[in-house]
Order: structure tokens, then C-alpha cells, then sequence
């Protein structure tokens, strides 16, 4: 069994992003509002797995069938998750944890807002985010990777402020 452990914060994730902006960008055209860097890779001197979260805005989460084929042109798959209706998922990479994953949901709804409160409150609370980390390496030690739900104690607590 592989090892799973967190990797070190890595500047190259912001250009990783970056790229991958680009690439999502490129395939919902006209449909994107706003691309944001999310999750531990977009907090700098945060550990976490090494994926790159994307918040995409859109006005619709319903995407058209061309727009899907484009995202999987460029490497990016959809996952079905019924326990998130509110957004549309695309991951990139086979293995887990994910290389990427795309996060699409309304631009300026509750979860858009979410997501950038929960970075933004992580990057500008070096003692928060050193909190999160902990949960996160106390969730490995079961010897497996953890999920969204895993963390979602934390997370609402911090959304509540």
C-alpha cells in the first residue's frame, strides 16, 4: 500500500494553476466569469495534497455537451457527485489524489462565496491554517486519503465567523 502523506507547500502550484486556468478557460469559453485558485495549494506554507483546486464561476452549472467534450479534450474528466448537486466537478489525473480538479458553480452564489472565504481566512490566519494542516495529518493517520467531508467540521466553523 502506498504511503499517503502530505506534500510540503510548493510555489510551482501557483503556476500550475495558472496553466490550468488557461486550459478551462480555453474550453468553457464565454461561459467562465471568474477562474480562482482554492484549496491548500492556493494558501502559501500550507501542506496539503498536491492538487490543484479551481473554483470556476459560471452563471449556469448546467454546461452544454460541447463545453464537457472541450474539458475532456484537455485532459479533464467529469465526476458525477450526488452529494453536491450545487456544482460540477472535472478532475484531471487518474491516480489519487487528483493532479487537478475544477470546481464549476455560480458565480457569486453561496458556494462561490464559500470557497473564497475559506481561502481567504486561511491565508490571513497563519494559526488557523496550522490548525487545518494538523487535521489534515491527524486524517492520515488512518492510513488512507481524506475527503472534503473529513474536514467539514473545521470548515463550517470557519465559514461561520
Amino acid at each position: 500500500m502506498e504511503k499517503v502523506e502530505l506534500a510540503e507547500y510548493d510555489p510551482a502550484w501557483i503556476e500550475r494553476f495558472e496553466a490550468e486556468a488557461v486550459f478551462i478557460r480555453d474550453a468553457l469559453g464565454h461561459l467562465v466569469r471568474e477562474i480562482e485558485h482554492v484549496g491548500s495549494t492556493a494558501v502559501p506554507g500550507l501542506a496539503g495534497k498536491p492538487t490543484i483546486d479551481i473554483a470556476v464561476g459560471v452563471d449556469a452549472i448546467e454546461l452544454p455537451p460541447d463545453r464537457i467534450a472541450e474539458m475532456a479534450a484537455r485532459g479533464f474528466r467529469q465526476q458525477i457527485d450526488d452529494e453536491r448537486p450545487w456544482e460540477r466537478r472535472f478532475v484531471k489525473g487518474s491516480a489519487f489524489p487528483r493532479e487537478v480538479i475544477a470546481h464549476i458553480v455560480e458565480q457569486d452564489g453561496p458556494n462561490w462565496r464559500s470557497y473564497l472565504r475559506f481561502r481567504d481566512a486561511l491565508r490571513g490566519d497563519k494559526l488557523l491554517a496550522a490548525e487545518y494542516e494538523q487535521l489534515k495529518r491527524s486524517l492520515l493517520e488512518r492510513g488512507r486519503w481524506y475527503r472534503g467531508v473529513d474536514k467539514q467540521e473545521l470548515i463550517e466553523r470557519v465559514l461561520e465567523r
